[in-house]
Parts: C-alpha cells; structure tokens; sequence
C-alpha cells in the first residue's frame, strides 16, 4: 500500500467526519427553529445582552453572556439566545415566552454604576416558578412596558 493510497483514505475518513459533523449541526439548527416575532407587535427589542436563571447552581453561575435577546410584545415578554447559542437556551432556562399575566414580579438591578438590568418572577405553562436577571440597555423602559400580573 502506497503513501498515495493512505492520504486518499485519511482524505476520504476525513471529510466523511465532517460531513457527518455538519449534518448533525444542521440537524439542531432545524429542530430549533424559533417562531417568527411580526414587526407590529414589537414594543422594544435588546440584543446582545447578559443573563441567567436561578433554576440550578449550574444555571446561578453560568448564564449567558452577550449572547440574549429580549423582546417586549404587546402582550408577553420574550427572552431567548441568539443564534448559534439557543441550542443551549433551554438548558441554561434562557429561553421563555411570558405572557405578562403570568409574571408575578420585577424589579430593577443595582450595579455600582447605576441601574443595569432585571430580575422577572414568572410562572410557567406548568405552573412552576422561574427567576430570570438580564441586562438591558433601557431596564425602565422595559419594565415599564412589562405589566406585572397582566
């Protein structure tokens, strides 16, 4: 067996990996599919912003890291990752559709700098309790436009 014929096996062992690779990321990507959010229903909108949940230790230390974005509707609050991040959304409990009805408080954030984010008690589908603190550009705008219990 020649040095020509191994370098075509390791060619061909290699790009079957990657193509493999890429499918199984196509694959998430297409089972992760986010609804879209019409413009007219848009109140405000952050990206790019900070947060985490308080569901796990895991999730208390982790977080996001410039990678949220929150959206204020008409009638609900949306925070989720941003692509290629929301893979892990559900994981992390960063990745929620609030109706205002089922938020049950919100309070602002004090940093040495002034104001810099939130902290959003809601309930979910299920009934159970969530706590979510993000960062936001405007905090009192956005909490301004979340109602509290509806």
């Amino acid at each position: 067996m020649g040095t020509a014929t191994i370098f075509s096996w390791f060619m061909a062992a290699f790009l079957a990996c990657g193509a493999w690779a890429i499918g199984c990321w196509l694959f998430l990507l297409w089972r992760k599919r986010r609804p879209h959010i019409p413009a007219g229903e848009i109140l405000y909108r952050d990206s790019w912003q900070d947060g985490r949940s308080f569901q796990t230790i895991l999730t208390r230390f982790g977080g996001a890291r410039n990678c949220l974005e929150i959206v204020v509707c008409k009638n609900r609050l949306i925070i989720r990752p941003h692509f290629p991040f929301h893979v892990f959304g559900k994981a992390l409990d960063l990745d929620h559709d609030i109706p205002f009805g089922n938020i049950t408080a919100c309070s602002t954030l004090q940093g040495i700098l002034g104001i810099r984010g939130l902290e959003v008690e809601f309930l979910d589908h299920a009934g159970e309790k969530h706590r979510v603190q993000f960062s936001s550009k405007d905090p009192a705008r956005v909490r301004a436009l979340c109602r509290v219990g509806g």
